[in-house]
Parts: C-alpha cells; sequence; structure tokens
C-alpha cells in the first residue's frame, strides 16, 4: 500500500480526498474518486471473472499443501481459536476442516476447481470474509491468502498464468483492505486503511 494513503482525513479538501480514493481504486485495478458500492461490486466481478478464467490451470499440488499450506492453516486456527470466543471461532475452524478435508479427498492436493469452489464470491469462505465481526473477517482472509500463497508457489515459474494470478491476487488483497477502510460515502479512511495494513502485514512477519 502506498505510504500516501496513511495522511489521515482530508477534512474539507475535497481534491485530496480524491486523491486518496483513486490511489487505494487503483491498488484494487479501479480508477474512481469515489468508492462506491458500484466501484466495488465492479472490482470483485472482474477480479472474480480472472480468476474463473485461470482456475483451470490452477491448483495446490501435494507438497506444497503438505509443507506450506497445512502449516499455514494450523497456525491460523490457534490464533483464531484464542482471539475469537470458541463459538465466534467456528467459521474458520470450519473453513479450514474443509479445506483439510477437500485435500485429503485428492491425496493431499487441491485441484484448481475445488481451490475456485472454495474462494469464489459466495462461497462460504468468501462470506466469512464479509463477517460483521471483525476478528472473523480478519482470520477468514488469512485462511483465503494462505490458499492464494500456496497456489502461486505451485505454479511454473515464468508461465503466464503465474504474472495473471499475481495481479489477481494483489487486488483482491488491496479491495479487502480498502473496503474495510471505507467511509458510508465511498471515501478512504486513512487511519482505517493504516490499521488494516498494519495488522496484517504484521501477521505476515510473526
Amino acid at each position: 500500500m502506498s505510504s500516501m494513503l496513511f495522511g489521515g482525513n482530508a477534512g474539507s479538501n475535497r481534491a485530496i480526498q480524491e486523491g486518496y480514493n483513486r490511489a487505494a481504486g487503483k491498488l484494487m485495478g479501479e480508477d474512481a474518486t469515489r468508492l462506491t458500492p458500484e466501484v466495488i461490486d465492479r472490482a470483485y466481478v472482474r477480479i472474480g471473472d480472472t480468476m474463473d478464467s485461470l482456475y483451470p490451470r490452477l491448483g495446490i499440488n501435494s507438497q506444497v499443501a503438505s509443507n506450506e499450506l497445512l502449516g499455514k492453516l494450523a497456525t491460523i486456527e490457534s490464533e483464531a481459536k484464542a482471539a475469537i470466543a470458541p463459538e465466534g471461532a467456528h467459521p474458520i475452524v470450519t473453513q479450514i476442516g474443509n479445506i483439510l478435508d477437500k485435500a485429503s479427498a485428492n491425496n493431499g492436493a487441491i485441484p484448481g476447481e475445488i481451490y475456485h469452489s472454495l474462494i469464489k464470491r459466495g462461497s462460504p469462505l468468501d462470506r466469512a470474509t464479509q463477517n460483521i465481526d471483525p476478528d472473523v473477517r480478519y482470520y477468514a482472509r488469512q485462511v483465503r491468502n494462505a490458499l492464494d500463497d500456496a497456489v502461486e508457489i505451485s505454479l511454473p515459474a515464468g508461465s503466464p498464468a503465474l504474472a495473471q494470478f499475481r495481479e489477481a491476487k494483489a487486488q483482491y488483497r488491496a479491495l479487502k483492505q480498502v473496503q474495510e477502510s471505507l467511509t458510508p460515502d465511498g471515501d478512504v479512511s486513512g487511519p482505517r486503511l493504516a490499521a488494516t495494513v498494519k495488522r496484517e502485514m504484521g501477521d505476515a512477519y510473526h
């Protein structure tokens, strides 16, 4: 995320606020001076369409799943249980269990069509990333990120699909961060965005 987004609220200076909005929008692949629900929905559809076109070439091989993904999911589940009340952590535990079941049924791998079914818009995991509880949203995004990272590692270096996937992944992560920082008017709140990014970056270095 660009540091220019963390300067705080623009107050009455609409031009500065629109600059924040446009900079944030570009990170998720959109060009708009106000990030309205229509702009956010357009970004979801566009990124989703990209993933739809890619998923036959995507997937997580068994070696990456066992060496990378499973460990990350175990850590996420443990942290979610510690951070959220037991009943509140249920969506996270359920989604992780579902992923493990899918891998077990496919000799430790997660084929592209199954990965797609797990992350597509409207899936249980996607709905969890929009849960009313901010902690559930956060840990659900960590589960999604772990899946995406495992897919990226599984793709051949230099392949066209890898470049397209990396761009879609980066835009999706920015979309989730920006969406959580928006005011009802579609303006980016610099402090909210900074807090969201700081939390996620801090998690990446743990």
